[in-house]
């Protein structure tokens, strides 16, 4: 070590404290000596001249020469010689040379400390004074003592004192470390250390400290080199100073350098030692680092035959090591670049690129590129969390990612949460580490995985290790079956996840119900996710993770269902509610154009399911107007491209075994066949073909529907079947129903359409017994718009077909009849697409009315009827009365030749009429219908006057009153009536007229012709009895110029026949 280094780095430790006068003439008492030699023995006390014990000044005149047996220096204070008031070895001795020359090479130079005295670094202690003498030009050979320091951090250097003398100065070994040599190898040390003997090497057995980190023991091997000091060795042991986790380097190469201006870097890299620290050990190759610059250092340096590597970052005060292992039992092994150091009394440490895990047999969960924090305290507990990415690996589980992976242990009962610790440039903070004698968990924030082909997870995991298997409790947790962005399943509190060491494993969650599919709303319910992959069934257990508790119910093998009790509705219109089943996969479609592509679909379907149709559903709110179904099955499929997630389709399909209207005043429904169909196209309008690809969906465990809806069917949500039922409380009808949801001025509504419809009107509807009217083979229209504030809905209904009777002896309808029925609250006037066709739903007026209108014939035994008839009624079946009016009634007796056309008509008529019926719940009927008397198809033959039709099948005279139509009808007919009568003139050839009351029957008859053969035909009779009329020329009532007889009192019969 060359002397300009050691004078500087003395200069680094002077205390700014003044040094103590040290007066060169006081002293304890004086010796003059002459000039010779003193023989002594060769005891310790016969070689040195100063008295042992005493610290003294000695004064020689004539020149000074070392004894052989050496010269003893004790400092044992401040000032030369023994100050008073004091010990007698408070001060330090000094020779004074007052003449002569002075002679250092025949002695050895004795250095002690006494009187418990330890100077500072930088005291200075002027032993040798030249006063008058020459000044010294010879050097000790030898001296002791100079690395007398307990601690081993300062020695003695021996200095001029600027006057010819020497002086024994206190220097620093280096700022923070220390060498602790054998007591055979100390004074090598201290004269290697110094400038006065500038040994080049020295070897030493001991120790040297990096103060408050490190000792280093072994075989130093130290050299001055090109103004530095180096030091190397191998084999050595550097242990961590100030803690009880026994951190250590064995086995270790170490190298040091010391530069010129008193900065040193130095290294120990070896074999990584944790011991004391029950249950965790450290593996892999560690180094003590330690540099006191501002640059980091990377030397190779050679001392004698050793060489070292110093590779330490600028400022490095640790021990560190990349690729180390740090094994804790029962819970992880950690990899990762860690630096360690240690503060009151705890080992702590930080690392990079960490990576670690939890593992059982096959299956591990932990985390990668993370950092580290860790504390092993002087009770030889261990804090440990260590952060990064997640690492799972386990059979069947893919895409797993969180947002968080800490692996945290706890057996400090300690809270180190928000603690950072920093080593060298890298700092970790425990994130979260409670209070805990015994954590010990991998802890997941914002975890997804995926579970086979059965559901993704998600949620916060907390996973432990417990025998053969990892246990996790996941908080916040969902589990769903998804196809793009659609997706079913459960979310929970808590779901627990066991993973076997042999990779099977089971998972339970059980909780709400969740859907996510476009417009698919109102759900609610529960949910559970269940899954067992072993072969075996599973017992009920319960695991407890991180203070979260879940059982897992027993579990039969190979058990995989996601599985709810839940209520939703489809697009607003259909609800079903029960016990579902949800899977998820991917299936092949055909499209609408015949293409095909693999898409992901998601499943959903139950049976014994409860449900409704229509608007604002469940059934059970008091503002929903529908259906209600009962016992259905349904399945929905949401499918996805999954190379074009931006196309979505939607489709389903239900069965039901009954219905029931909902809220609809005064209407019941029922069926047995209605289906339900959805069927919805992606963006760009491609419907899939469910008929040429159809799609199995699970309903039960053994259970399951076909979904094969025709895309030629178009886009549609529709309830349609064969339904039949009571409408407006008046018309018991039925036919092949269709309703769907569609949205008029903002206005939510139901179009509930009906081919092959059959309505009547009457009583005891469907039995043998009924009698009434009826429409068949007809179409109905019907608009629903729900009420508000749990009033019944609003609707009107119009439906028409061909008009007939059942069970009304004598009485036939033929034509068109019209069923209307207006409970809408407002007029209105909507037409809505009916089968193939359209029916029109038209109310002038907002009051209710429920009728039967039509341009029809009323067939009786007495005369046809034809007008603009309309019907209403009292009363509900079995006691219901229907009563009739009609305007513009034509009345005919007659050949109609069984065509629908008038054109053809041969018979007697009254047109313009009027009429008021009534039919009785017994069948039996009254009529009364009134009009312009007329013939019509025969020639020659001619009728005026008013002509009447009525007849009274009920066996009691009516007369009553009544409104039809808004209007008061008063029908009045005789019992046991029945006539086709009234005033009139009757007239043939225009050469007789009878005036009287005339009567018409029409019979049926077998005519013998001239020729003898014989005609069926119908026959008209005409009569009358006590007419007045004239026979003759001109014999038209009021002619003057008749010629001819007059008749009175007549009775006349006529006969029409027509083939």
């Amino acid at each position: 070590m060359s002397k300009s280094f050691w004078n500087r780095l003395v200069s680094c430790f002077v205390p700014d404290r003044p040094q103590r006068p040290r007066p060169w003439t006081r002293t304890a008492r004086q010796h003059t000596v002459s000039r010779r030699h003193l023989r002594r023995t060769e005891s310790l006390e016969s070689r040195i001249l100063l008295t042992s014990g005493l610290t003294e000044i000695l004064q020689y005149t004539g020149g000074y020469t070392v004894p052989v047996g050496g010269l003893e220096i004790e400092i044992g204070g401040y000032e030369a010689g023994n100050p008073a008031g004091g010990s007698n070895d408070d001060g330090f001795d000094q020779i004074q040379v007052l003449s002569g020359s002075t002679n250092l090479s025949t002695g050895v130079l004795d250095i002690r400390l006494v009187n418990n005295f330890v100077p500072n670094i930088g005291d200075r202690f002027n032993f040798l004074q030249i006063s008058g003498g020459s000044p010294v030009s010879t050097t000790f050979p030898l001296a002791t003592g100079m690395f007398s320091f307990p601690a081993g951090d300062r020695y003695f250097d021996i200095i001029s004192d600027g006057s010819g003398g020497l002086t024994l100065e206190v220097k620093g070994f280096l700022n923070g470390l220390s060498m602790v040599p054998q007591l055979s190898d100390r004074d090598a040390l201290g004269r290697f250390l110094g400038d006065y003997f500038a040994a080049p090497s020295f070897t030493y057995t001991g120790q040297m400290s990096v103060a408050g980190l490190a000792s280093i023991s072994g075989n130093f091997i130290l050299e001055q080199s090109n103004g530095e000091t180096l030091a190397a060795g191998t084999g050595l042991t550097a242990s961590m100073t100030g803690d009880s986790s026994g951190l250590a380097v064995t086995n270790a190469t170490f190298g040091l350098i010391v530069s010129s201006d008193g900065n040193y870097a130095l290294e120990a890299a070896g074999d990584a030692s944790l011991s004391g620290l029950a249950g965790v050990s450290l593996g892999g190759t560690l180094s003590l680092e330690r540099n006191s610059t501002a640059t980091a250092v990377n030397r190779t340096v050679t001392v004698s035959s050793t060489t070292a590597v110093i590779d330490v970052p600028a400022s490095a005060r640790q021990f560190a090591g990349n690729n180390l292992t740090l094994t804790v039992d029962n819970y992880a092994a950690l990899q990762g670049n860690f630096a360690f150091d240690q503060a009151s009394g705890n080992l702590r440490g930080v690392a990079t690129s960490a990576s670690g895990a939890l593992t059982a047999g096959t299956v591990s969960a932990g985390l990668t590129g993370g950092t580290l924090a860790m504390v092993a305290t002087p009770q030889d507990k261990l804090a440990l969390e260590a952060q990064g990415t997640l690492s799972l690996s386990a059979t069947g589980i893919s895409s797993a990612t969180a947002s968080v992976a800490r692996l945290r242990y706890n057996s400090t009962n300690t809270t180190w949460t928000g603690q950072s610790i920093s080593i060298g440039g890298t700092t970790a903070t425990f994130a979260d580490l409670p209070q805990s004698p015994s954590l010990q968990v991998l802890s997941l924030q914002g975890l997804s995985a995926r579970l086979g082909n059965f559901v993704t997870i998600t949620g916060n995991a907390a996973i432990q290790k417990d025998a053969t298997e990892l246990q996790a409790v996941i908080t916040n947790a969902s589990a769903t079956a998804a196809a793009g962005s659609a997706s079913a399943g459960v979310s929970t509190s808590a779901a627990a996840l066991v993973l076997d060491s042999t990779g099977s494993r089971q998972f339970f969650a059980e909780g709400s119900f969740q859907l996510n599919i476009a417009d698919i709303g109102g759900i609610s319910g529960t949910a559970i996710s269940a899954q067992n992959t072993f072969a075996s069934a599973r017992p009920s257990r319960s695991i407890t993770v991180d203070g979260t508790t879940v059982t897992l119910p027993s579990m039969t093998a190979n058990l995989q269902s996601l599985a709810a009790n839940a209520q939703f509705t489809v697009e607003n219109f259909i609800t079903a509610s029960g016990n579902l089943v949800i899977d998820s996969g991917s299936q092949t479609v055909t499209l609408h154009d015949g293409s095909t592509l693999s898409a992901d679909v998601l499943k959903i379907g139950g049976s014994s399911l409860t449900g409704f149709a229509g608007l604002n559903g469940p059934a059970s709110n008091p503002n929903a107007a529908g259906i209600s179904l009962h016992q259905m099955q349904f399945g929905v499929v949401a499918a996805t491209d999954p190379a074009n997630p931006g196309r979505r389709w939607l489709a389903g399909i239900a069965t039901v075994e009954s219905i029931a209207a909902q809220n609809l005043a005064d209407t019941t429904l029922e069926s047995s066949s209605l289906a339900l169909s959805i069927n919805r196209p992606d963006s760009s309008g491609a419907l899939v073909n469910f008929a040429a690809s159809p799609v199995s969906i699970a309903t039960a465990a053994a259970d399951s529907i076909t979904l094969n809806t025709a895309s030629s069917e178009g886009s549609h949500a529709a309830a349609a079947g064969t339904v039949s039922g009571v409408i407006a409380g008046f018309a018991d009808a039925s036919g092949s129903f269709k309703i769907k949801r569609t949205v008029t001025d903002s206005v939510a509504r139901l179009h509930v359409g009906a081919t092959n419809l059959q309505a009547f009107v009457g009583n005891q509807a469907g039995t043998d017994s009924a009698k009434g009217v009826q429409i068949s083979s007809g179409t109905l229209g019907m608009i629903v718009v729900a009420g508000t504030s749990g009033q019944p809905a609003r609707y009107a209904v119009t439906a028409s077909g061909q008009a007939g009777t059942r069970g009304l002896s004598d009485l036939t309808l033929s034509g068109t009849l019209e069923l209307q029925a207006q409970r809408f609250g407002a007029a209105i006037d909507e037409t809505i697409s009916v089968g193939s066709g359209t029916v029109r739903v038209r109310h002038d007026d907002a009051a209710n009315s429920t009728r039967v209108t039509g341009y029809t014939t009323l067939g009786t035994p007495i005369a046809d009827l034809t007008g603009n008839f309309t019907a209403e009624s009292t009363g509900t079946s079995p006691t219901r009365r229907l009563l009739l009016a009609a305007s513009g009634i034509t009345g005919f007796v007659g050949n109609n030749r069984g065509t629908v056309t008038t054109a053809d008509d041969s018979g007697i008529q009254f047109t313009n009429g009027n009429l008021v019926a009534v039919i009785n719940p017994n069948g039996t009927w009254a009529i009364d219908a009134s009009g312009s008397a007329g013939v019509t198809g025969i020639t020659g033959v001619a009728l005026t006057g008013t002509f009447a039709a009525t007849k009274n099948t009920t066996g009691t005279d009516v007369n009553e009153s009544f409104s039809v139509g808004g209007t008061t009808r008063t029908l009045a007919v005789p019992k046991d009536a029945s006539s086709f009568a009234g005033t009139a003139t009757f007239s043939a050839e225009n050469s007789v007229f009878l005036t009287g009351t005339i009567a018409v029957e029409k019979k049926n008859a077998t005519i013998t012709l001239a020729d003898g053969s014989t005609v069926h035909t119908t026959a008209v009779q005409i009569g009358g009895s006590g007419l007045s009329g004239f026979a003759g020329l001109n014999a038209a009532p009021g002619s003057s110029d008749q010629t001819g007889v007059s008749l009175s009192n007549l009775s006349f019969g006529y006969t029409l026949a027509t083939p």
